[in-house]
């Protein structure tokens, strides 16, 4: 029982985390990025690639006494974090410096999606090797 109970504190603390990072940074008035092609689109991508796994470990331990169905928990996933993308993309458009974009938005679900197929190959050596 502690076990699961400090599971569940680790990864409500895990993702709060996650998401205080996004939402910190949205906020940041002209961030100077290098002088990379297309640096913006890979931040917003591993991003939200670490907010997926976040959210997922989340609701690994929010559903760990109850049996929820891969297709509920992937769908959960998508929603909860496409829902946050948007919301993170209204927020960038009232701070000084930044706008929404639509392509930011298609990023993050694309790392969200990742992070679904890395979970799982996660999952499978996990217990190929348990």
């Amino acid at each position: 029982m502690i076990k699961i109970i400090f599971f569940r504190f680790i990864s409500i603390f895990q993702l709060f985390v996650a998401t205080g990072i996004c939402i910190y940074f949205s906020s940041q008035e002209n961030i100077k990025l290098p002088d990379l092609q297309q640096i913006d689109k890979i931040l917003h991508l591993v991003a939200y690639f670490i907010y997926g796994l976040s959210l997922q470990v989340f609701l690994i331990a929010l559903f760990s006494n109850k049996e929820i169905k891969k297709k509920k928990y992937m769908i959960l996933t998508i929603i909860i974090g496409f829902l946050f993308a948007i919301s993170d993309e209204i927020h960038q458009y009232f701070v000084p410096g930044r706008s929404a974009d639509i392509f930011d938005l298609l990023i993050d679900w694309v790392g969200i999606s990742l992070s679904l197929f890395f979970f799982r190959i996660i999952k499978k050596v996990y217990y190929l090797i348990t």
